[in-house]
């Protein structure tokens, strides 16, 4: 059966129903984003939202979807066919669903400018309906600290909620700063908006979004690479309760959408342990087993924070022979990634410096605390992250300082994992 989205206008006092019987379950082809932007102007054009019967919930769940970029084929069905094809709350349900979306106008050219939507969805008489809050113009960086906070700030000035969440898909690096002089290389941090080519983008500094986050959220759920670091979850503990995150990089095909809204609207609870086990179990038994995901209690890491800097400031010498010698430490980084090689487990660090039993229990204790789960397949392309049925990885990473990083060093030194744990003492 095809998938048709409704969409009130009120200024032709009439009733638009759109087939969208051509999203077909077509990965990486250029067939979505062409419909996408054939029909979004067709969608928006003319058109004012009608104000839902209910502004109150009890859940709200906001979905970024940062994708002005080369993701946009995947990600465009994520939402398009996957999210809002899935189960839906209905107009007038407890909880609701809010997405705000900037893609390109064609697969791969980014010359195009293109407005960003945010609108509402939710299911009515069999139909998914999109209720337009806002329009940006085509000038709009979408992969900016400004416009994050101005969307979450949108939702929450016209509906309130006895609970706020954010789910953000894009490209992403962790706390990495937006270029690294080292690796010959940009990276991002967070988010990716293309400027013509992919070597000229934005990306959204780990301290700009934190900062951007206006209200406490109950979660945030990062579909992005390489956001599994125990410094973004330092970074972000005042603005949300719990992180699901990634160690390691994220194919393309990203979290199991058709999913999403159950687990994070529609139950009884605000199911994360269980988005973090779909992810899972959409790769481990494909041609591409390849995933990792980790749930964690921000409201839990002061004790990490404690239990790591009693190590490093017992094992001072060790950690910087290892930082400067031969790293013998487990990694989450494999063969020759594009990555800067900086991201390693925390827990082997601990390790690999010496930490004595005692101080391996307290950090042990600590994580089983804050670490509410975690998945990972037996290897990531060539990287092992399992050998002899035993787990290689505690499921978060940590920066390994170097010398030849000066850049970077300094850079962490203002983050706030490292004023804590001090793992630069400066």
């Amino acid at each position: 059966m095809p998938l048709y989205l409704e969409v009130v206008c009120e200024a032709l006092h009439t009733t638009k129903i759109i087939s969208f019987a051509i999203f077909v379950k077509m990965k990486k082809t250029s067939i979505i984003a062409l419909a996408c932007a054939l029909v979004l102007p067709v969608l928006f054009t003319g058109c004012h939202k009608v104000e839902p019967d209910r502004v109150n919930f009890d859940r709200i769940m906001v979905y970024c979807g940062l994708a002005y970029n080369n993701l946009n084929p995947m990600m465009s069905e994520d939402v398009t066919y996957d999210l809002a094809s899935g189960d839906l709350p209905g107009k007038n349900d407890a909880e609701a669903l809010f997405v705000f979306y900037h893609g390109t106008a064609v697969n791969y050219d980014y010359s195009i400018p293109t407005p960003a939507y945010l609108y509402r969805i939710y299911r009515e008489n069999d139909k998914t309906v999109r209720d337009t809050l806002k329009v940006y113009d085509n000038t709009v960086i979408s992969a900016s600290a400004g416009t994050i906070k101005d969307v979450l700030n949108t939702v929450k000035g016209k509906y309130t909620s006895d609970s706020y969440g954010l789910v953000l898909s894009s490209h992403a690096t962790g706390w990495l700063p937006t270029s690294t002089p080292q690796s010959g290389k940009s990276l991002n941090s967070i988010g990716a908006q293309f400027h013509g080519s992919a070597s000229d983008k934005s990306e959204i500094d780990i301290k700009d979004f934190a900062d951007a986050i206006p209200f406490k959220l109950e979660y945030i759920a990062f579909d992005c690479c390489l956001m599994g670091g125990i410094e973004v979850a330092a970074e972000l503990k005042n603005v949300c309760n719990r992180i699901i995150f990634s160690p390691t990089e994220i194919l393309t095909d990203g979290y199991d959408y058709d999913r999403l809204a159950m687990r994070l609207l529609l139950g009884p609870t605000i199911d994360l342990q269980g988005v973090a086990r779909d992810y899972y179990n959409r790769y481990v038994n494909t041609s591409t087993p390849y995933a990792t995901a980790t749930l964690v209690d921000c409201r839990k890491i002061d004790a990490v924070s404690s239990a790591m800097a009693s190590i490093i400031s017992a094992h001072r010498d060790e950690l910087t022979a290892l930082e400067n010698g031969t790293r013998n430490v487990q990694p989450y980084f494999y063969g020759n990634s594009p990555v800067v090689k900086c991201f390693y487990d925390m827990r082997d660090i601990a390790v690999k410096i010496g930490a004595t039993k005692d101080e391996l229990g307290r950090l042990d204790t600590a994580l089983d605390s804050f670490i509410e789960c975690e998945y990972h397949t037996d290897k990531f392309f060539d990287l092992k992250l399992n050998e002899g049925g035993k787990s290689l990885v505690c499921g978060v990473s940590m920066y390994l300082p170097s010398a030849k990083w000066p850049e970077m060093n300094s850079y962490y030194t203002g983050l706030d994992w490292n004023k804590s744990v001090k793992v630069i003492d400066k």
